[in-house]
């Protein structure tokens, strides 16, 4: 898998306020699970990701970019299909579909360092 971003730490004060941040950041241990592993890793983070509601997050995190990239990771995490398991008929999907997770995850990634930067950057 490629590299998931990581949140940038000098904005932690930003990103803290949304209760469910370690939820999202959670999909960045991806990369370092076992392949053989996903599948255990993949579905109870689905539940998870799909109980994060838009009308938490933080006023400062809150606009429509944000918004719109998180939609399309959760739309990502969502489509993996975990209850065939694993088989050639669908690894290739599979392998695709995490890589759009990676994609759709260091979009948002990017997105709220982008935010938090500027909301940081007008209030000092």
């Amino acid at each position: 898998l490629p590299i998931f971003l990581d949140l940038d730490s000098q904005y932690n004060q930003v990103f803290n306020l949304w209760g469910d941040i370690d939820v999202l950041k959670k999909a960045s241990t991806l990369s370092k699970i076992d392949t053989r592993q996903l599948l255990y890793f993949i579905e109870p983070y689905s539940l998870e990701i799909d109980k994060i509601n838009e009308i938490h997050i933080p006023t400062v995190l809150n606009t429509p970019s944000i918004i719109g990239r998180l939609r399309v990771f959760k739309t990502d995490v969502l489509k993996i299909d975990t209850k065939e398991g694993l088989n050639n008929n669908n690894l290739k999907d599979f392998k695709e579909n995490l890589l759009k997770i990676t994609d759709s995850y260091n979009a948002l990634i990017r997105r709220m360092n982008a935010v938090a930067k500027e909301s940081v950057e007008i209030n000092n």
